[in-house]
């Protein structure tokens, strides 16, 4: 099974569709439907979360990776005999276990383990994680109702796109804080660092090789990423706003 062109830049996500091919096939031979396979990779990141809780961060990555596996295992399933009509969006929620209890769960499993980074003490790292699991949260929710509000002015919205395009084009600043917010969302950065993949990526080398103050580190640089990120998002959805008005203004 050949790999989306983006995959190719994230390692952990090119090696996961070269192996997800056998179990799937395996699955599909015993009878097993992909949103059964969906639902135990949901339950997996409820089991992680919960040894990084107790104690054990060994076991946690082990059991978050088996959800990768089985998070790519039932999209091939779904190939093959057709996605569910709630398929999509019961996958989806994956993702939204993973950001907001794996971040959050980590950073107090270094807190409880008195981990310090630098001259970071254990209680910044228990708040960073937590700040990581709400950011996330709330970058979803606000582009879930984005998405949904101009689901609702279809029209609008591609009045919005050519409007939004021209502004951009129009100044030399504007056209070098796009090439900077690229740089910043490019594949190879946010794939390989501050993606789904990336963070499972990172924590299971970091854990399996013990390198608990630089999994510190790591977590506040994904918070000050996603705060950054995260205020992006908030004035871009303004500008979008802001543009929407003056066009119906002007209708």
């Amino acid at each position: 099974m050949s790999a989306r062109p983006s995959e190719l830049f994230v390692p952990i996500n090119f090696l996961g569709k070269i192996i997800s091919p056998y179990p799937a096939f395996l699955f599909l031979n015993l009878g097993i439907r992909p949103d059964w396979v969906t639902f135990f990779s949901i339950s997996c990141i409820i089991v992680s979360a919960s040894f990084f809780i107790v104690g054990h961060p060994v076991s946690g990555v082990i059991a978050l990776l088996c959800f990768f596996m089985l998070d790519s295992v039932d999209g091939d399933m779904a190939r093959v005999v057709g996605p569910s009509s709630y398929g999509s969006l019961l996958d989806s929620f994956g993702a939204d276990f993973f950001y907001a209890l794996i971040p959050a769960s980590l950073g107090y499993y270094l807190f409880m383990s008195d981990v310090q980074s630098r001259i970071l003490p254990p209680a910044v790292l228990l708040i960073s994680g937590i700040f990581i699991s709400a950011s996330f949260l709330l970058y979803r929710i606000i582009n879930a109702k984005l998405l949904r509000f101009l689901a609702d002015r279809k029209r609008m919205a591609a009045n919005i796109a050519s409007v939004t395009a021209h502004h951009q084009s129009g100044a030399f600043a504007r056209g070098v804080v796009l090439s900077l917010t690229r740089g910043y969302r490019h594949i190879v950065i946010k794939g390989n660092f501050f993606s789904e993949p990336g963070m499972i990526m990172w924590f299971s080398i970091l854990v399996f090789s013990g390198n608990y103050e630089i999994l510190g580190a790591y977590l506040i640089l994904v918070l000050l990423y996603n705060m950054l990120f995260l205020g992006m998002s908030l004035f871009n959805t303004y500008r979008i706003f802001l543009i929407y008005e003056n066009l119906a203004k002007n209708q």
